[in-house]
Order: C-alpha cells, then sequence, then structure tokens
C-alpha cells in the first residue's frame, strides 16, 4: 500500500498490482534467487535468541506452506535485500506441507497477495518472557485491502465516532486493534460464604409462656476479600478479613396452645457490613446522561428484623395435622449471609429486602409434608446501583410450592 504513487486510489487493484510488480522486480534485482551472506545482530525472536549471528540464505525454489504452523520470524534484523526471512523450527517442520510452484505462479500470489485473502498472509504478535514482542504470520483472515481499512478506520487521524471514542469493534478485533474501552462494569454484590464461623447461643425461659434467646456469630480463618469500586477513571480498594461479627437476639411468646410469636433482632458490625450497606457516590449534571462513580460511601452497621406468627403445628408423625404463618422480615444488605435453599424463600428476596410472607403445611399421611408460601410487598430497603446512578427497585410476588418426604 505504501509503494502506491501518492494521489493515486491505495485501494485499486491494478495500482497495487502495478507497486507490487515494482517491489517484485527491486528484489530480483537486489539478489533473486542468488544466495546471500549477512550478519546481523537479532532481538525480539521466538526462534533464536538475542545475539550476533552469520546467515547464509540459499535459493531451492518457488513454494507455498499449506500447514498449520505459524510462520515465526527470525526478528529484527534479519530483513535483508527487501526480503523477510521466517521459518519454522525443526521438529515441527514437514516437507509435505510444502507445494512446489514455478516463478510466475509465485509472482502472480505475491501480486495478489496485496488484495486477495487466499494468498496473502497477516502478522500475529507474541510477548516474550523479556518484554519484547515477537512477529509472526498466518494465513489471512480477512483481506489486505480490508486491514488497511480498518488500520485507517483505527488512526486517529481518520476515525473519530461517538465523540472521538474508540469503540472495539469485531472486526478491528479480528485484526489486532483492540482499543481500551474505559467505563463503569456493573456486578452483583456478592456476600462471601462464611467458610469457618464460631456461634454461640444462650437461652433462657422467663415464663412457660416466654423464652429469650441471644447469639453471637463470627467468621474466622484469616481470609480476606478485595472489592473495587469505581472512583473516577480508577478503582479504590477495599479489603476485609472479617466478614460476619453479628450479634443478635430473640424471644418467642406462646399466646396458646397452637399459636405462637416471635421476634427477632440482630446486626452485623463488622466493617464489612457497613460497607455493603453504604452506597456508591455520583456526580451527575442534570438534563444529561453523564454520571460519574465517585467511590463508596460507607453506610450504617446493617440490621435485620424478623417478626412471625404460627398457628398450629404440622407433625410428619400425625396424619391431618397443619400449620400456618405469617411474618414481616427486612435483612439490610450486609446482615445476611445466606439460606440453606429449603425455606420459604431465595436468597434473591432476603438480601436487602423486606418483605411479608405467608405460608401453610399440611400431612396428608405421615412422613409427608406439603407446604406453600406466598411473598408479597417485596421491596428494596436501600437504593441499588445502575449504570446511571442509584434507583430504588421492587421484586414481584414470589409462590412456592414444596413436598417433603421423609423415609
Amino acid at each position: 500500500f505504501m509503494t502506491v504513487p501518492g494521489g493515486s486510489d491505495p485501494f485499486d487493484k491494478n495500482n497495487l498490482r502495478t507497486a507490487g510488480e515494482t517491489s517484485w522486480n527491486t528484489v530480483m534485482t537486489r539478489s533473486g534467487e542468488n544466495p546471500e551472506t549477512w550478519r546481523r545482530y537479532v532481538s525480539s525472536s521466538a526462534l533464536l535468541s538475542s545475539q550476533q549471528y552469520t546467515f547464509t540464505s540459499e535459493f531451492y525454489g518457488y513454494g507455498v506452506y499449506k500447514g498449520s504452523e505459524t510462520l515465526q520470524a527470525l526478528g529484527s534484523g534479519t530483513t535483508y535485500n527487501g526480503k523477510n526471512y521466517a521459518g519454522i523450527p525443526l521438529e515441527k517442520f514437514n516437507s509435505a506441507d510444502f507445494q512446489t510452484i514455478t516463478q510466475a505462479e509465485a509472482k502472480e500470489k505475491a501480486l495478489s497477495s496485496l488484495y486477495e485473502k487466499s494468498s496473502a498472509l497477516e502478522p500475529l504478535y507474541k510477548k516474550m518472557s523479556n518484554g519484547d514482542n515477537a512477529i509472526g504470520y498466518r494465513r489471512a483472515s480477512l483481506s489486505p485491502v480490508a486491514q488497511r481499512i480498518l488500520a485507517l478506520a483505527a488512526s486517529d487521524n481518520y476515525w473519530r465516532p461517538e465523540e472521538n471514542s474508540k469503540l472495539p469493534l469485531h472486526l478491528l478485533a479480528r485484526a489486532g486493534y483492540l482499543f481500551p474501552q474505559l467505563g463503569v462494569v456493573l456486578h452483583t454484590d456478592q456476600i462471601p460464604a462464611l467458610k469457618r464461623a464460631i456461634f454461640v447461643q444462650a437461652r433462657h425461659e422467663v415464663t412457660p409462656q416466654i423464652g429469650i434467646a441471644a447469639w453471637y456469630l463470627r467468621s474466622v480463618g484469616g481470609n480476606s476479600h478485595r472489592f473495587l469500586t469505581a472512583n473516577g477513571t480508577g478503582n479504590d480498594v477495599d479489603v476485609f478479613d472479617t466478614t460476619a461479627n453479628v450479634i443478635g437476639i430473640g424471644a418467642k411468646w406462646q399466646l396458646g396452645k397452637n399459636l405462637a410469636l416471635s421476634v427477632d433482632y440482630g446486626q452485623n458490625r463488622s466493617s464489612f457490613g457497613r460497607y455493603m450497606n453504604g452506597a456508591t457516590r455520583w456526580a451527575h449534571t442534570a438534563g444529561t446522561s453523564a454520571f460519574t462513580p465517585q467511590g463508596r460511601a460507607y453506610g450504617g452497621t446493617p440490621t435485620f428484623r424478623v417478626l412471625r406468627l404460627d398457628v398450629g403445628r404440622a407433625d410428619m408423625d400425625a396424619a391431618g395435622s397443619w400449620n400456618a404463618f405469617v411474618d414481616y422480615k427486612a435483612f439490610e444488605h450486609g446482615s445476611f449471609f445466606g439460606g440453606n435453599g429449603t425455606e420459604a424463600l431465595p436468597d434473591r428476596y432476603l438480601d436487602g429486602i423486606r418483605s411479608f410472607t405467608v405460608g401453610a403445611g399440611y400431612v396428608p399421611v405421615e412422613n409427608l409434608l406439603v407446604e406453600t408460601f406466598y411473598t408479597f410487598g417485596a421491596k428494596g430497603l436501600h437504593a441499588r446501583d445502575t449504570l446511571y446512578g442509584a434507583e430504588n427497585f421492587k421484586l414481584g410476588n414470589y409462590t412456592r410450592v414444596q413436598v417433603t418426604y421423609r423415609f
């Protein structure tokens, strides 16, 4: 492309062939098919170590490589008399991978390689352990004309779409033109599982109808958890060694033989809990869609509270027994560490959510329990991040039916 005369169309087939003819004749005039010897210092090579070499080139004929190996350039400093040399490690060499052709056929392939994908090669780049970039060649996935168009499109001098942003278009990626695209990545807050923890509980019966309890849960084991929060064009980093430092109290009042009211309250007093219960800070210009994150503000100590009324008792040893309940629950983000998946609700409806649930259970025959649950009024306790600032949200009503068989 660079040898096409200025002012002429660099994508015109005839112009490309004329330029290729000039290059072919220049190389043939300099050395042609004659042996060559030269001395160079080689670097940036995947085949040779960086040092001084004496090279000897002998001509055996014209051919086309049909194998699957990457042709690896000998490295910086090995170009001589207009020729670029590339090779294959001896242990991967197979003479059957080479097809012999005539000089005329070789010249035609050289000329057509300027515009046809079938006869062209494309470069590959490999980062070496010493930091150098080695180059190799493989059969082109795009025609040289398309490659040239993409190269121009990727240049700051020719194409600046979308208010001068560089878009990672898939064709540019295929051709090896990759651009960093700065932006905000949204991800779901994942409360880490407690691999090891200490749990202590004390209970006391105040009266035959009233009982109270207190408990403490603390994660142990020294597991560190690292969180990144966008702040401008960078990230703030927070590291937590203790995720759970929870204290809880509860009480149960037996109102009658088959009627009970219970209440639970607790706090996660760890820094991790306050981090999760916090909010991202945003800079926003009114009337625009520009929201710039400015780190995260810690929130207050996250709490949870549950109020539940139970009627009856479903006993799998007693056919015909039943139970029903209604509850209100609220778990601030950072106070909930996950359930076992067998209760009325999945974690999605508990973490950072307040809701109401009504449920009932029935034992039609011994060892068989049928339960149904209906949750409504599920609403986030705090706003959650979006690409355009924080927003409040609600969840749809949730119904669950499950059957438990004991054997």
